[in-house]
């Protein structure tokens, strides 16, 4: 036989066999059945209890409800699945943990009839628009609520158990009753509550009682006037500016961190509120920071520098590099404030958690989109982080767009704000400068060279006309002695010859001031000591010969 056959038979023999032994595993699982009086033997009348009122999930929670409310505790018991106590202490223990489930989910979980069916199998009706041709899955458990405790979850569960042929009894889970006590340390009723009248004992907002909403305010109040009293002192012992500016800030944050470790081990606050307090306290944080990072870098790293023009100096390099930092810094720091505010939101809430999960686990096509959508945004951000890194331009750096001088004022998680000369600003994306080319005055040397051109006659007298350039420059208050002026022919016509001169300052700004400076010296030399060598348009005719002259000057 050959050898591919006899593998072909032992895989289907294979096949077969585990075929056989799952069709015995189902009909083992089907036929078995815990007889209800398995559970809760020391609780009275139990199967009674049982066949009437707890076999689907909505009528146990129904019957836990009704009796909780009506304070008897030992026989709401009966909804809950006490198997792992021993029978003679059932019927106490029951009544205990019946009393202690209650006041947990009327305080911080609520009772969520809606979400249960009324069927002993547990499936749920179908939705409108749902094909009837979809198939119900039966359904084994319900969440009711979830709650944190230490270092674990508390989750209140209905469980199924088949107690026959098409029966079914619905308890309280036998994990959530072993975990009751320790939740209720956290979430029941403490000795101060049951001392409080039961007219501030009403609900209102929600589950929430009305002492709990007064105490929350009173606990801010109380806050917010210890810790202004504390910051104005320490105000007036160190004398300092950044206390005064930062004061209200950080009251704020103080405030709401303190109420939020008061109030949340043990008031039945809603759970947005405990997010929001903290939530405010982290942008109040940030505040704070965003403040002193503004007065270190207006107040110590600029100092007397009353413009970003000033920068633009090689003295002020250290200086440059800083705000450059403090500014992109600054918002590093804003993002990653809500990335955490958005991650405390998402963590704080069990079901957000489960939809982030959802979301995250079927975002592959939409993040494509998105990231196609966004590319600007996207591109804007990575050029932000790629600028703080490699620093091709540096607040204070004179550089020139599309033709504009212009000085860079501030750099945002964006887009580069810059001042020009006439004290406009001008918005550049970040991308800009990763992407296309610039020219930065600064990024190496601040020294910067400035051309003069003019044209002059052919009879000009260059080697005066050079050595008047020379000395006025140099001797100019905005000139540097790094460079030499210089002064050169660099072309003629058929009427004048073009003279290029030369001139440099320690800045961008101050080299404008002195080319302008030395070209309005020199057309005043011109026409004072060589006016001989104007540019002239010279008439050859029979007659007389008149001879027109005008001066041309500009620069390049």
């Amino acid at each position: 036989m050959p050898r591919l056959t006899r593998l072909t038979i032992v895989i289907a023999l294979l096949t077969l066999l585990t075929l056989l032994t799952g069709a015995q595993e189902i009909e083992v699982r089907s036929d078995s059945f815990t007889p209800v009086a398995e559970f809760n033997r020391g609780l009275l009348d139990f199967s009674k209890t049982a066949d009437e009122h707890l076999n689907t999930p909505q009528s146990t929670l129904a019957f836990f409800v009704r009796l909780g409310s009506q304070g008897k505790f030992d026989q709401a018991a009966a909804a809950l699945d006490l198997r792992s106590i021993d029978e003679q202490h059932q019927a106490q223990r029951g009544e205990e943990l019946a009393r202690m489930l209650y006041e947990i989910m009327d305080r911080h979980v609520g009772f969520p009839f809606s979400s249960l069916p009324d069927v002993a199998d547990g499936r749920q009706p179908l939705s409108p628009g749902t094909q009837k041709t979809q198939k119900i899955k039966e359904r084994e458990t319900f969440l009711l609520g979830n709650l944190s405790v230490p270092n674990n979850q508390f989750e209140i569960r209905l469980a199924r158990h088949r107690v026959g042929e098409n029966e079914y009894l619905w308890l309280f889970s036998r994990s959530s009753v072993e975990q009751i006590e320790d939740a209720y340390q956290r979430y029941g009723l403490s000795d101060f509550e049951r001392a409080i009248p039961d007219t501030l004992k009403i609900r209102v907002l929600g589950r929430t009682p009305i002492w709990a909403w007064l105490l929350l305010i009173t606990c801010l109040v109380v806050c917010g006037v210890v810790y202004r009293q504390a910051v104005r002192a320490l105000d007036r012992f160190l004398d300092a500016d950044i206390i005064r500016e930062i004061r209200m800030s950080l009251i704020v944050a103080l405030t709401c961190w303190t109420t939020q470790l008061l109030l949340f081990t043990g008031t039945p606050l809603p759970g947005w509120v405990s997010v929001a307090l903290l939530l405010i306290g982290c942008f109040s944080l940030v505040w704070v920071g965003s403040t002193i990072i503004t007065m270190y870098s207006q107040r110590i790293v600029r100092g007397d520098l009353d413009t970003v023009k000033e920068l633009d100096d090689k003295n002020h390099t250290r200086q440059k590099t800083q705000l450059t930092y403090l500014s992109i810094g600054r918002r590093v720091l804003s993002f990653f404030a809500v990335l955490f505010a958005g991650g405390l939101v998402v963590t704080s809430f069990p079901e957000w958690r489960t939809t982030g999960t959802s979301i995250l686990a079927s975002a592959g096509v939409l993040s494509i989109l998105l990231g196609i959508a966004a590319q600007p945004v996207l591109g804007n951000l990575i050029a932000g982080i790629q600028i703080l890194v490699s620093r091709p331009i540096r607040v204070g750096d004179a550089i020139e767009f599309e033709g504009t001088w212009a000085y860079v004022e501030e750099i945002t998680h964006m887009y580069v704000l810059c001042c020009t000369w006439d004290e406009k600003r001008l918005i550049i994306p970040l991308s800009h400068f990763i992407s296309q080319p610039f020219e930065n005055y600064s990024l190496r040397d601040s020294l910067s060279i400035r051309t003069i051109h003019m044209e002059l006659d052919f009879g000009v007298d260059v080697k005066a006309f050079r050595d008047e350039l020379v000395s006025y420059a140099q001797n100019h208050e905005l000139a540097t002695e790094r460079y030499t002026p210089k002064v050169q022919v660099v072309s003629c016509n058929r009427e004048t010859v073009t003279i290029r001169s030369l001139v440099a300052s320690e800045d961008a700004n101050s080299s404008w001031d002195l080319h302008c400076d030395v070209r309005e010296h020199m057309l005043e030399y011109v026409m004072n000591d060589q006016r001989d060598s104007l540019p002239r348009e010279r008439v050859l005719s029979l007659g007389e010969s008149p001879v027109k002259t005008h001066a041309m000057a500009g620069d390049g």
